[in-house]
């Protein structure tokens, strides 16, 4: 357990961070636990009725998004960490680290479904971006992530896009990418003009 604020202080009560945890985030963590150990008693074979039950609904695993709800929690220590700088520099460094961890992260979530895109055309019998390489599974991750990163930049790469469904998905990232990048741009435009 963690401390948390409380009307401005940290409070660091074993108690008391146990009763604010049980009120706040212990049920979406419990409720995560359980799909990871019912995901988990599907996939090594036990119960094969039940398997069968808890399988049918792929629901199941959509509940792993309320794992994005932490995103709310790194927003508030990202908020308390920009109101306790003191200078104009630092914060004007804080913003530009913070649009470049903005830009990484983005490009993870596009690499990750590059990569998924990739396979579950080969799981198809079809020739995609990932069954034309030789990639393992992490250099197959590393090269969707390079290729992710040079849709938003003038950089080259050497994947391409091999059937329709990668091309309708490549086109779509370009025209994101082409947005987000110069909103990127602006932002770091403005923020160096700050210095």
């Amino acid at each position: 357990f963690t401390g948390f604020y409380r009307d401005g202080l940290v409070e660091m009560s074993p108690n008391l961070i146990c009763r604010h945890y049980l009120q706040g985030w212990f049920w979406i963590d419990l409720l995560i636990v359980f799909v990871d150990f019912i995901t988990c008693t599907v996939s090594s074979g036990g119960g094969d009725n039940f398997a069968r039950l808890i399988r049918s609904p792929r629901m199941w695993r959509a509940s792993r998004l309320l794992r994005l709800l932490r995103f709310r929690r790194l927003l508030e220590v990202a908020t308390r960490i920009s109101d306790s700088c003191d200078s104009e520099l630092s914060l004007v460094f804080l913003r530009i680290f913070s649009l470049i961890c903005g830009i990484l992260v983005l490009n993870h979530f596009i690499a990750c479904a590059w990569y998924a895109i990739g396979r579950a055309g080969g799981d198809l019998e079809a020739r995609t971006w990932l069954s034309s390489t030789d990639y393992e599974h992490g250099e197959a991750y590393v090269a969707a992530y390079h290729w992710s990163l040079t849709q938003f930049t003038p950089a080259t790469q050497n994947l391409a896009p091999v059937t329709p469904h990668e091309r309708l998905f490549a086109s779509f990232i370009v025209l994101i990418a082409l947005v987000t990048f110069s909103t990127f741009l602006g932002k770091m435009t403005s923020a160096m003009t700050q210095l």
